[in-house]
């Protein structure tokens, strides 16, 4: 419990959740399951209910349940009401047929994140962190191309100049993951030699930047390349990935 908050905003809240918010959460969650039933894909080749976005990388099929996990995932945050927020959880997860301890209720953010630092405006100089995953200020060309704008004075970045960083982003990451070193599984030791096959320790070496956690970086940026139509970076992930036959892409 939040020790900073006063008695009565604390008892506030929890009446909140208990009372008010249930209600409107239980008609909420039923009228979803009643009206947006689970789907996996519609026979019409339509997209789906969920949106598409770059860092889609979840086979969503249940609306219903990914509103209750959200909901809750971020009311649960505040520290006073988390007990409130577990039972809640429950038992609008009960009401949709899953189980509290499924791997289903588990929640996971749908949408990856990949942030380009320090992003300079040519206009005005403003500096940011662009997350071209989520970034609410991007406009989606008819061409499917992508256009970022400035929050401070609207101007819009160079998308070539963006498709660039990206590319170098790619270039170094494979080179890091080409050139990294290996450690001991036992002590974590860095390998010296070349040529020994086991640690002084008698522990086996391992790659200290795992192929998986690879993958899953090129996975975010084949969603941007993807989404805004930037061949380049496309075409250079799918050469890794041919290269690369142990990739899950």
């Amino acid at each position: 419990m939040d020790v900073t908050s006063l008695p009565s905003i604390v008892s506030f809240s929890q009446n909140l959740v208990q009372d008010e918010l249930s209600q409107h959460m239980f008609a909420l969650t039923e009228k979803m399951k009643k009206k947006l039933p689970v789907s996996h894909g519609r026979a019409d080749g339509q997209t789906d209910i969920f949106p598409q976005l770059p860092g889609s990388h979840l086979p969503l099929s249940n609306p219903a349940l990914e509103f209750v996990k959200t909901v809750c995932q971020v009311l649960g945050l505040d520290s006073n009401v988390s007990i409130q927020m577990k039972k809640l959880k429950r038992d609008l997860l009960k009401l949709i047929g899953v189980g509290e301890f499924s791997s289903q209720a588990v929640f996971d953010n749908p949408c990856l994140s990949f942030v380009l630092p320090e992003m300079i405006c040519k206009s005005c100089n403003q500096i940011r962190d662009l997350d071209l995953c989520r970034d609410v200020n991007v406009e989606v060309t008819a061409e499917g191309t992508a256009k970022w704008a400035c929050p401070q004075c609207q101007t819009d970045y160079d998308s070539g100049e963006i498709e660039q960083l990206l590319v170098d982003s790619l270039q170094r990451k494979s080179m890091a993951y080409v050139l990294q070193d290996l450690a001991c599984r036992k002590c974590a030791g860095v390998k010296e030699a070349n040529m020994p096959l086991h640690c002084s320790c008698a522990g086996e070496f391992r790659l200290t930047y795992d192929l998986t956690d690879f993958g899953k970086q090129l996975v975010t940026l084949q969603g941007i390349a993807r989404h805004y139509k930037m061949e380049l970076l496309s075409d250079m992930i799918d050469l890794i990935a041919q290269s690369n036959p142990g990739l899950e892409l």
